[in-house]
């Protein structure tokens, strides 16, 4: 964290992982389940 903030790589594996958890990016590990 500098200055409050995310670093880059931080950043990037944050915006991949939420990517993934709304449906954005493929999941092709299979890490999100579906219910409902």
């Amino acid at each position: 964290c500098k200055d409050g903030k995310a670093g880059k790589y931080s950043t990037m594996l944050y915006k991949k992982l939420y990517g993934i958890q709304i449906g954005d990016e493929p999941d092709t590990h299979n890490w999100v389940t579906v219910i409902g």
